[in-house]
């Protein structure tokens, strides 16, 4: 067997048999190189071990329903005492409604909002009014004319010969209104029925519109009045000064059907001392 000789510092000389360095240099575990390499592929194998937990968790908290922020912080200002922001929601503007260039309808222009609807309901009641003056002279009218082509004497002949046979021709047909002839005013039996019959049927059109419109105007107040937050001053509430003096204060309440004749009553009384 051959032998590796070695000295040491005391010159002494020790033998080990070349077969053992040679084993201990095969060993791949004892080879630095292989340690470090051996390392390196553990901590590639940790890391990516590492990352497909931290993948399986991410998935896994997505898939589950997230924690409700905006909810936490609703509670969170109630019990506070915070008071929420006022509404910035826009609602669309009706075509009865009329406002100035720039006015919105939203919390934020209630005042402007409530005079306008006010006065809104105020000129088509006004108008309504009005119109149904009108359509009373109207149907007056119409039932003159028809009485004034069906009217009958107990005279008879007390009009001549022609008049008489007029009268028998109108009788023998059931009425004057199909026949010509005159009014006392100097218009057509039939010319003035259909003019007067004309004048009704427009006016009774206009109505049932500004029925219609009214009825938007209420349905209008009855499903934004509350959420809008308009008010209307329904008179005022008295209490004692310091040395028993009476202090009025206005007492507002919400538009409603009930309190909307307080705000036309309010806005005529104004129109009238700003003449």
């Amino acid at each position: 067997m051959a032998t590796l000789s070695l000295k040491n510092r005391s010159t002494s000389v020790h033998t080990v048999p070349i077969e053992e360095w040679y084993e201990e240099l095969a060993d791949e575990a004892a080879n630095p190189e292989y340690i470090l390499m051996q390392e390196q592929e553990d901590e590639l194998i940790e890391t990516h071990n590492e990352i497909q937990l931290e993948n399986k968790m991410t998935t896994t908290t997505t898939a589950k329903k997230g924690f409700d922020v905006k909810a936490f912080l609703k509670t969170a200002a109630v019990l506070a005492n915070v008071e929420a922001a006022p509404s910035v929601k826009v609602y669309p503007c009706p075509a009865w409604l009329t406002l100035k260039n720039g006015v919105l309808i939203n919390r934020a222009n209630a005042f402007s909002v409530t005079a306008g609807v006010i006065k809104a309901a105020r000129q088509v009641i006004d108008a309504i009014t009005y119109t149904q003056r009108q359509y009373e002279v109207a149907t007056e009218n119409l039932l003159v004319q028809e009485l004034r082509a069906t009217r009958v004497t107990a005279e008879t002949h007390s009009f001549g010969p022609a008049i008489t046979k007029l009268g028998q021709d109108l009788a023998f047909k059931g009425g004057a209104l199909d026949a010509p002839g005159f009014n006392p005013d100097g218009n057509e039996f039939t010319a003035a029925c259909d003019e007067a019959a004309a004048e009704v049927d427009k006016l009774e059109a206009v109505l049932a519109n500004g029925e219609r419109i009214l009825a938007e105007i209420f349905t209008w107040i009855e499903d934004n009045a509350a959420d809008l937050e308009l008010k209307v001053e329904t008179g005022y509430t008295v209490k004692l000064g310091p040395i028993g003096n009476e202090i009025r204060s206005a007492r507002m309440e919400l538009l409603t059907l009930d309190t909307l004749q307080y705000g036309i009553a309010a806005q005529r009384e104004f129109i009238r001392n700003a003449r």
